[in-house]
This record gives C-alpha cells, sequence and structure tokens, in this order.
C-alpha cells in the first residue's frame, strides 16, 4: 500500500515538473509561462530524482517515458552555460576589467556584510541598484580613493542607482526610460588603450501581467541602446534583470544586442532567493560584447540582500 502512494506521489510529481518545464515553450506568449523559466535548474533537479527513483526503485520504465522530454529540455537550458564559451586565459600584454553588479536590496539590515564583501575583493567598476544616498555615502566613505568615480542615481526605496569606477568616466548619463522615474546609467570609461561602454539596469519585476509588460518593454529599450552604439564600443550590460536567461524578453534581448552571458561556461547558479534556496533564481547577469572575452565568473557571498552579487573579469580588446 504504501508503495503504491509513493509511486502515485512520484508519478504526480513528475507530471508537475513537466508540465511546468514544458510550459516554458510558451514563455512569449503568456507572461506566467515566462515566470515559469526562472526555476529550470529545480525542475531539472526534481525530475531527476523522479527518473532515478522510477528506473531503479520502482523499476517502472514508464517514468523515462513520461519526463525524458522535460528532463531533455531542462538539459538544453542549462547546459550552454556548463559548456566552454567566451572564455579565455589572461595574457600579460592584455588587459583586465572586473566588474561587480549588487542588488544591495532597499530593507537591508546587514550593511556590514556588504562592505565587507566590497573590502574583500574591490572590483574596478561597481554596479548597485535598489541603492539609497545614504547607503551610497557609506560605501564612498568607507573606500574613498578605491572609487573616486560615482554617477550617483540613488534615491529611497527600489529604484536607486549607481555606478562607482576607479576609472575616470568619459562619458556619463542617465537615460529616462519612461515618465514614472525608469531610468538605466550609461557610463564609458577608458581602460588603457581600450574605450567600454558601460549600462546598468534594474527593470520592473514581472509580478503580475502589467508589470511583466513594463519589465518587458524596459529591457527592448535598453536592447535599442545597446544596439545603436555596439558595433562602436565593446559593452557590458549588468545588473539585476528580474528576467532568467530563458525568459522570453531576455532571449530576445541577448539576440537583438548580440551580448553574451558572462556566466557561459562557469554555470549557471542562482542569484536571487525568496527565503530558501529552493525558491531561487538566477536573475542577476552580466553580458558582454564577443570581442572582451572572460576570463573568471563568479556568484559573490551573501551580502545581506535577497540578491547575491555576480562579478565577472573580462579580457580588454
Amino acid at each position: 500500500m504504501i508503495r503504491k502512494v509513493l509511486r502515485v506521489l512520484l508519478l504526480s510529481a513528475g507530471a508537475v515538473l513537466s508540465l511546468l518545464s514544458l510550459l516554458t515553450l510558451f514563455a512569449s506568449a503568456y507572461w506566467l509561462f515566462d515566470m515559469f523559466t526562472h526555476f529550470i535548474w529545480q525542475y531539472a533537479l526534481g525530475l531527476s530524482v523522479c527518473l532515478i527513483t522510477g528506473a531503479f526503485v520502482f523499476r517502472d520504465k514508464r517514468n523515462l517515458l513520461l519526463f525524458t522530454p522535460a528532463f531533455l529540455l531542462c538539459l538544453f537550458y542549462l547546459l550552454p552555460f556548463w559548456l566552454p564559451a567566451n572564455t579565455a586565459s589572461t595574457r600579460s600584454e592584455q588587459t583586465t576589467l572586473n566588474v561587480t553588479s549588487i542588488n544591495v536590496y532597499v530593507n537591508n539590515t546587514n550593511e556590514h556584510k556588504l562592505l565587507e564583501f566590497l573590502a574583500s575583493g574591490q572590483p574596478d567598476v561597481l554596479f548597485l541598484s535598489e541603492v539609497s544616498p545614504e547607503l551610497l555615502a557609506r560605501i564612498q566613505g568607507r573606500f574613498p580613493d578605491a572609487y573616486p568615480f560615482v554617477l550617483d542615481a540613488s534615491s529611497r526605496g527600489t529604484f536607486g542607482l549607481a555606478f562607482l569606477s576607479r576609472y575616470p568616466f568619459m562619458q556619463a548619463e542617465r537615460v529616462a526610460l519612461d515618465d514614472r522615474r525608469r531610468q538605466v546609467l550609461r557610463v564609458q570609461i577608458q581602460v588603457g588603450e581600450s574605450a567600454v561602454q558601460l549600462i546598468g539596469l534594474h527593470p520592473l519585476p514581472p509580478l503580475g501581467a502589467r508589470w511583466a509588460a513594463h519589465r518587458n518593454a524596459e529591457l527592448a529599450k535598453v536592447a535599442t541602446l545597446v544596439s545603436s552604439t555596439y558595433n562602436t564600443t565593446p559593452t557590458v550590460v549588468m545588473g539585476d534583470f528580474n528576467a532568467a536567461p530563458w525568459s522570453a524578453p531576455l532571449r530576445s534581448f541577448t539576440q537583438q544586442t548580440k551580448l553574451g552571458f558572462a556566466s557561459a561556461g562557469y554555470g549557471i547558479f542562482p542569484t536571487w532567493f525568496l527565503g530558501t534556496r529552493l525558491l531561487s533564481a538566477p536573475i542577476d547577469h552580466v553580458l558582454v560584447s564577443a570581442d572582451m572575452p572572460v576570463t573568471a565568473y563568479r556568484v559573490g557571498a551573501n551580502v545581506g540582500s535577497d540578491h547575491f552579487p555576480v562579478t565577472a573579469t573580462l579580457l580588454l580588446p
């Protein structure tokens, strides 16, 4: 009896996971289906458990037929991030640029963790989202020599943004996205003989059809902004995208801009969590031009936020 109940639970779990996985194929059709793309690694993990348990515990080959298509779809999504792509070894004659993006979280009560993280390894360029004027001032006060150049769009609430850099800005601007204080930051720096454009963004989270549409529109506008300068300046786009790599608007973004994920070849790891790692998703990204190979990429430690930092080291052309 117990064995029968367990088998029913296994089939039910596998069926649900398979359905959620397959619905991601229709992410562009409906915002809720697009939300399902955030949890691909959970589907893959759950389906692997169902397949192994079904095959070796219940010895039921029908599980393989039922769950394998969805499991293979998940692998199709995940494997490109574990296969070598746009990676390179640093050569002594070339210059590297180290960039970090952190959503510091508007209700962060453990700012000392953020300051400790920055003290342990200060990037050349730091992009912050959900940053308040007070927190930005504390970071500048703690690291006055590391970041002498700042593009400050900090604010109270979730709209605050800031770029901090050890290199001077050749250009720096706030680019308005709409009339609701939505904006992205764009700077251009000179590193040795290389000019690099960096764009920092934090689109709205897809909490419902209306906000999902706003997020998609913001990503589309940034894609147009990138496309207008891509052929002339190597580009980095970084921030909390509120979209997984397999999300329909982010796939459109990478197709239009021809930017690649810095994490490709280094693995895909959740960067945002809702209380537990089981409810987590990779939504913080660094996207780079093809002419800037990635020599290192990592997801950082807990900084008191509901997001983890993402850091990439780029080899400049």
